[in-house]
C-alpha cells in the first residue's frame, strides 16, 4: 500500500507493507521510499500502535500549556562535515529561526543556548526543535530543522540547500537566514504544528523616554532591561521602524558587553543584533536610515569594512539629509584612525565614542593601552562590568583587589535598581534584593535565592518576555 503527495517542503511518499496474516512488516516515509532522517512522528501525534510498531511519541508542550516554540541544540549545531564550525555562524541560523516564531507567529521563544529549561510534557503537541547547519568549501548551505521525540529520535521537518553568494560570510549569512525568517520558515513551523498571528506593522511606533534612557548607557542590565521593553512593545502596539533599530542596537551592544563571562550567550545577542538589523532593511526597502543602523550594528560586531560599505551607502542614497551624530566616531573605529584613537579625549565625550574606543583597545598586546582604554570609559560608564574586568585582568595587584570589590558593589546595585524599577517582574522577584557588598561572598545566599526564583518563574510559563528571566539568572 502506497500514498505519494506533494508537500510544501518535500514530495512526500509513504510505504506500508503487510505479511500474509495482515501485521504491519515494513513502514517507510521519504522520496522513493527511503527511510526518514529521523522518527516517524508529526507534530502533535500520540503513539499510535501499527501492528508491531509504535510512533515515537514528541518531546514538548501539551494542547493545556501556552504555546511557544522551545529550541534545543545538540552537539556543536554542526554537521560534522561542515567546513564553517563557528558560534556566531551556528546562532544567525538559529536565532533566525527563533524570530520568525516570535515575530511572524507571536510566540514566546526558549532557547537552550541561554539557559532555558526545554519542556518534556505528556501528550505533547508542539515539539521542541532542533537545527542542524553545514556550509562547505564551495559555500553551499544546508539546514535541517528536525522535532525530537522521547525516545531520542528526530522527525525531519525541512531540509533547506542554497548557496552563499560571494562575499564576507557573516554578512551574506545573515542576510539570506533573516529572508527564510520571513518567507520560508513559516512552512516549517505550520507544518511542525505551529500556528500564530504576525506582530503587526506600525508605520511610525515611538521607543520611550524610559527605554532610550537605558539605550545610553553601556552597562549590561540597562540593555536587557530596554530589550525585553522593546519586545513587549512590538508585542503590544506593533513592530515599527524605530523599534527594529532600537533593538538591534540594544542586542549588538548587549552581544559586547557580555563577551567576557564563561557562557556563549553573547553570540546569541550578537547574532540577534544583525538579524534585526537585516530585517529593518528588508521592511523598509534599504531605507538610508535603516544603511545607517546596519553600519552601527556591524561596527560593534567587529565587521568593520561592511560597516564602512553602509556608511558609504546611507550617504549615497539620501545626501541631504544630515548623518547621525555617532556616524563620525563609527568611521573613525572602522578605519582605525590613529589620530582618533591617541586623542587625549574630554571628560564631556559620549559613552559610545569612549566605548568604541576601548572595544578598538582590545586586542592591543600593550596592558598600559587596554588599561588606559578601560579607565576612560569607566569615566563616562562607572557600571560597565566588562571595562572593569580588563582593569582586574591587567592591572597590579593592589588595583586588581580594589576593582575586583568595585566590580561586586557595582553590579549588586546595578541589580538592585533592575529589580525595583523594571515594570514586567513578579512582585516575588521585585522583592529580591542583593547585599551592595565589595566582598564575593557576602549575601551568596540571597543571590542563589534570587537565581532560583528567576529560573523558576520561566520553568512556571509566567514569564513571555525576551530574552527570559532565566538568561539573567544564567549569567
Amino acid at each position: 500500500m502506497e500514498y505519494h503527495w506533494p508537500s510544501f517542503l518535500w514530495d512526500l511518499r509513504i510505504q506500508l507493507q503487510r505479511g500474509a496474516d495482515g501485521s504491519v512488516v515494513a513502514l517507510t516515509i521519504g522520496r522513493d521510499g527511503a527511510p526518514p532522517p529521523g522518527s516517524l512522528a508529526g507534530a502533535g501525534l500520540l503513539p499510535l500502535p501499527i501492528g508491531n510498531m509504535r510512533v515515537p511519541v514528541p518531546r514538548g508542550l501539551s494542547a493545556s500549556s501556552s504555546p511557544a516554540l522551545a529550541l534545543d541544540i545538540r552537539g556543536t549545531g554542526f554537521y560534522p562535515d561542515s567546513v564553517e564550525q563557528g558560534y556566531l555562524v551556528r546562532e544567525l541560523v538559529r536565532q533566525s529561526l527563533l524570530i520568525c516564531a516570535r515575530e511572524e507567529f507571536g510566540l514566546p521563544t526558549r532557547d537552550r543556548v541561554l539557559g532555558d529549561a526545554l519542556p518534556d510534557e505528556d501528550n505533547a503537541r508542539l515539539p521542541v526543535l532542533d537545527i542542524l547547519t553545514s556550509i562547505d568549501a564551495r559555500r553551499e548551505t544546508v539546514i535541517t530543522i528536525t522535532r525530537e521525540c522521547r525516545d531520542g529520535t528526530d522527525g525531519l521537518v525541512a531540509h533547506l540547500v542554497f548557496p552563499l553568494p560571494p562575499g564576507p560570510i557573516i554578512d551574506r549569512l545573515a542576510s539570506k537566514v533573516e529572508s527564510l525568517s520571513a518567507y520560508e520558515y513559516p512552512f516549517a513551523l505550520r507544518k511542525a504544528g505551529f500556528f500564530g498571528l504576525p506582530n503587526e506593522p506600525s508605520a511610525a511606533g515611538a521607543v520611550g523616554a524610559d527605554i532610550e534612557a537605558d539605550l545610553e548607557r553601556f552597562e549590561p542590565l540597562s540593555q536587557f532591561a530596554a530589550i525585553r521593553a522593546l519586545h513587549a512593545q512590538i508585542r503590544e502596539s506593533g513592530e515599527s521602524p524605530e523599534r527594529l533599530a532600537a533593538l538591534s542596537r540594544a542586542y549588538i551592544r548587549l552581544g559586547t558587553l557580555t563577551q567576557f563571562l564563561w557562557i556563549p550567550a553573547h553570540r546569541v545577542y550578537l547574532a540577534r543584533g544583525l538579524l534585526y538589523a537585516e530585517r529593518l532593511l528588508r521592511t523598509t526597502a534599504g531605507s538610508p536610515a535603516a544603511l545607517w543602523n546596519r553600519a552601527y550594528v556591524r561596527a560593534l560586531a567587529g565587521l568593520h569594512a561592511s560597516a564602512l560599505e553602509d556608511l558609504a551607502a546611507a550617504r549615497a542614497a539620501d545626501k541631504e539629509g544630515p548623518a547621525p551624530g555617532w556616524a563620525i566616531d563609527v568611521e573613525h573605529a572602522c578605519r582605525s584612525n590613529a589620530a582618533w584613537l591617541s586623542d587625549t579625549g574630554k571628560e564631556s565625550e559620549s559613552p559610545l565614542s569612549s566605548y568604541l574606543r576601548f572595544l578598538m583597545a582590545a586586542p592591543s598586546e600593550i596592558p598600559g593601552v587596554r588599561l588606559e582604554a578601560a579607565s576612560r570609559l569607566l569615566r563616562t560608564e562607572p557600571d560597565c562590568t566588562l571595562a572593569i574586568d580588563v582593569i582586574v585582568d591587567q592591572a597590579p595587584l593592589g588595583v586588581r583587589r580594589q576593582m575586583s570589590g568595585q566590580a561586586f558593589h557595582r553590579f549588586a546595585a546595578a541589580l538592585n535598581r533592575y529589580l525595583q524599577s523594571a515594570p514586567d517582574l513578579p512582585a516575588e522577584i521585585r522583592d529580591l534584593t542583593v547585599a551592595e557588598s565589595v566582598h564575593a561572598g557576602d549575601d551568596s545566599g540571597a543571590r542563589a535565592q534570587l537565581v532560583a526564583a528567576l529560573r523558576d518563574s520561566a520553568r512556571s510559563g509566567g514569564d513571555r518576555g525576551e530574552p527570559s528571566l532565566v538568561a539573567l539568572g544564567s549569567g
